[in-house]
């Protein structure tokens, strides 16, 4: 563990970013950015799962890095994190002797990591390309990476020699590479593409055609134990085997009563296969097609499988975000690894500012412990989306509202623990009009909501038994927010117009114009004089409340912006972006102080919300590679 420092200088104050001193054990400091405090959340889980050779270790990649834990039964820990690739890791391969963890990521890398020190040793040469997979050829002296039509060659597969780590091959593809698998020889290379299967000839680069008859797009393609029979895995949920010469089709193997195939694995002995879909796990026999077990335990869905090298555990990730492993033995659950999470999209701090939530529309919500970083409680998954929350003002309970949800008031138990699992306490109200923001005003009277359906609504939680609707906008509102004191609306839409509102009279004061774009987030001044935006259009304005005058314009240098806060005092100006970066201004001249970097940009955006604590001393910023981090400021 590092210990940095961060410091500031600005035209009006001294910023101190500080990193406390954590326990080294806590996985929550591993390889955090210079001047980051804590980050919660793992991240997500951006491509697949590997083991090393001898089963003892398990590797994930992830967004902010790949992840590496003991896999051993009884003992499935956090042992590393190891970070250098600027993107999301898409992919992981520990080589055939286990000393070296191979990995491509959305940056356009291919890095070859130390398994013993964690330390990166070489980024291959070549021509960059973001890697969709990859593979250690049987010798472990070739890397084999797949690509998509990002690539300014088109879809490719390269190949890399790992002992001068330069690339050696370049084959083309029509269509974005999904899978590749060495043959057990190593002087077959098969690729896969949604439409065909590709088979070369590692040593000349020739291929040949096999034409698997798929209903759907083919997504993985892998090699039998004996090198005479290859797999094919598609969205129709079948996997179909196929001899390797002829090209003939063999068996195919498929769920009864559509219960689905997501994914598949050849067991190490060539047997059995293992497939993921639709909750379940299943073992079949390689042969006959028949289906041997059924796993009992947790639910397992989604595209990720992996067998361990010595045959007794499988790994899948369910839901883009736990870890499940299974005694192959028994057929029974044997570990799940969590702390993984989706994109964070909002961010809101308790009142007593020592409790965050998160809140992922796709996913859960969590509340999370400031001081240590750990998860402590997590809302129950729901087919109704929460997209937006707020705590009430004595903290003790949280209401929420979804894309198609009732607004729920849910109790946050009392002492919260990992274990605990949140309540719905009560349905407030039924509303389905689609919640993109929610905030409480500071005197605590109302809620204000931006919504979908291009209006704002006003509640006042136990009184009203209705929301009051204001229109005025005329495409989705993405961000309300209160005038400190509580008059005041002010709201930010994909129609491109920030709009201000008197609550007490239920009418619009002003239409602020000049943004070009989407308006994405909008947040007073402390004193309640200056209204702040950003949008896609790259800029971020200031203007009179007063006046509905612009004021300042800040444009961005790369991407766009896309959240904004002021600091409790008003001296500082924190604006999110879409390049993972945290910007730190003063808005009253309007010059950049620092640039924060620690989130991953994905193939959505960097940082998604930036927020201050209650005290004021810190900033937490939370992104799409499914993280929080905060910042301590002095």
């Amino acid at each position: 563990m590092k210990t940095k420092s961060l410091f500031l200088l600005t035209t009006f104050a001294s910023i101190f970013l500080i990193l406390q001193n954590i326990p080294a054990q806590d996985y929550n400091t591993w390889g955090l950015p210079d001047g980051a405090l804590l980050r919660l959340g793992k991240g997500r889980i951006s491509g697949n799962a590997a083991f090393s050779p001898d089963s003892t270790r398990l590797a994930v990649a992830g967004a902010i890095g790949i992840w590496i834990y003991d896999a051993r039964p009884g003992k499935v820990t956090e042992l590393d994190l190891l970070t250098g690739h600027t993107g999301q890791v898409t992919a992981v391969a520990f080589s055939p002797n286990g000393n070296t963890i191979v990995s491509g990521s959305s940056d356009g890398t291919v890095r070859l990591w130390d398994v013993v020190t964690g330390q990166q040793i070489a980024i291959l040469e070549g021509d960059n390309a973001d890697a969709t997979c990859l593979a250690f050829s049987p010798d472990g002296n070739t890397v084999a990476t797949g690509s998509g039509s990002w690539d300014r060659f088109g879809p490719s597969v390269r190949l890399w020699d790992i002992p001068t780590r330069k690339q050696k091959s370049i084959f083309k593809h029509t269509e974005t590479v999904n899978s590749i698998a060495f043959s057990p020889d190593g002087n077959t290379l098969a690729s896969c593409d949604s439409e065909q299967v590709l088979l070369w000839d590692t040593r000349t680069g020739v291929n040949r055609t096999l034409q698997p008859e798929h209903n759907q797009e083919i997504l993985k393609v892998a090699f039998s134990l004996d090198g005479k029979t290859i797999a094919t895995g598609s969205w129709d949920e079948t996997v179909k085997l196929w001899d390797v010469i002829t090209g003939n089709h063999k068996i195919t193997i498929e769920a009864e009563n559509k219960l689905g195939i997501q994914n598949f694995v050849f067991a190490p002995d060539g047997k059995t296969i293992a497939t993921t879909g639709n909750k379940n796990v299943r073992i079949w026999d390689a042969n006959t097609g028949k289906l041997k077990i059924t796993f009992k335990g947790p639910a397992a869905d989604g595209f990720f499988i992996a067998y361990s090298p010595d045959g007794k555990t499988l790994a899948t990730i369910c839901d883009g975000h736990i870890v499940q492993l299974w005694d192959t033995q028994t057929a029974n659950h044997r570990a799940t690894i969590k702390g993984h999470t989706d994109s964070v999209e909002s961010i809101v701090y308790s009142p007593d500012g020592n409790t965050i939530a998160t809140v992922n529309p796709r996913e859960h919500t969590y509340l999370w412990n400031v001081s240590t970083g750990q998860q402590q409680a997590i809302f129950p998954a729901s087919d109704m989306s929460i997209t937006s929350l707020v705590f009430t003002p004595d903290g003790n309970n949280i209401i929420t509202g979804g894309w198609f949800e009732n607004l729920r008031s849910w109790e946050i138990p009392t002492p919260l623990q990992q274990t605990n699992t949140i309540k719905s306490k009560s349905i407030l109200i039924s509303y389905y009009m689609g919640i993109k923001s929610m905030v409480y005003s500071p005197d605590g009277n109302y809620i204000a909501f931006g919504r979908r359906n291009a209006t704002l609504g006003l509640w006042k939680p136990g009184i009203d038994k209705k929301i009051v609707t204001l229109k005025g906008h005329i495409d989705e509102v993405n961000s309300v927010a209160v005038s400190p004191d509580s008059t005041t609306l002010a709201s930010g839409g994909d129609d491109n117009y920030v709009m201000l509102w008197d609550v007490q009279t239920k009418r619009r004061i002003a239409t602020l114009r000049g943004h070009t774009s989407d308006v994405k987030s909008v947040a007073f001044s402390p004193d309640g004089t200056i209204l702040a935006s950003v949008s896609f259009d790259r800029t971020a304005r200031l203007w009179n409340t007063q006046t509905a005058k612009q004021i300042r314009l800040i444009k961005a240098q790369k991407l766009h912006f896309t959240s904004v806060v002021f600091s409790n005092d008003g001296n500082i100006l924190v604006l999110g972006n879409e390049d993972g970066t945290v910007q730190i201004w003063n808005p009253h001249t309007g010059i950049q102080i620092a640039t924060l970097k620690g989130h991953w940009r994905s193939w959505m955006v960097g940082v998604s919300a930036v927020v201050f604590s209650p005290n004021g001393d810190t900033i937490a910023s939370g992104g799409y590679d499914g993280t929080v981090l905060l910042w301590k400021i002095r």
